[in-house]
This record gives C-alpha cells, structure tokens and sequence, in this order.
C-alpha cells in the first residue's frame, strides 16, 4: 500500500510504502485514511528536518562572515598608527 509524503506546498518529497501485514488480513478501509495522515505527517517532519538544516547552514555562514569583519576590522586598525607623532606644523583631531 503506497502513499505519498508530502510537504507543505504538497510537493512530493517521499515515499510510504507499506508491505503485507504481519497477519493474514488485508489493510482494512481505516487503515489507508491512517497511513495518509501518517505520511503527510512524516513529509512535513522531513520538511522541517530540511529547514533547519539549511537554517543551520546559514547561521553558520554569517557566524563565518562576522568573524571575517571583526579580523579584517583589526587589520585595518593596524593600518594606521597606534599613537599619533607630534607635528609642530600640523594640527589634527581624531584618532
């Protein structure tokens, strides 16, 4: 007895597939309404499994890119002098 996992947009993402049963009987009428709401339970558990992976990866990334400002902030500030010379010539504010 196959079934359809399907997501929220009720895109297919999967399969169920039930073999014979154990007993001798065959699947009766209020074993199929199960089996589908049991799929399209799995198929969005899938889904979900899916975003928060790719949520996951994402956190991940901008975590990566925060951590390559803050180095290339730091390197910028090496850049420029730590203590500013003394110019009897020049006046200057900032620092």
């Amino acid at each position: 007895m196959p079934g359809a996992l399907l997501g929220r947009n009720s895109g297919l993402i999967g399969l169920l597939v039930l073999g014979q049963r154990l007993s001798e009987e065959p699947y009766s009428g209020e074993d199929k309404p199960f089996a589908r709401f049991s799929g399209g339970q799995a198929g969005i558990t899938l889904e979900n499994i899916r975003l928060a992976e790719k949520m996951a990866e994402r956190m991940e990334a901008d975590r990566r890119v925060d951590r390559e400002m803050e180095i290339a902030r730091e390197l910028q500030a090496r850049l420029f002098p730590q203590k500013l010379p003394a110019m009897k010539t020049l006046e200057y504010i900032g620092g």
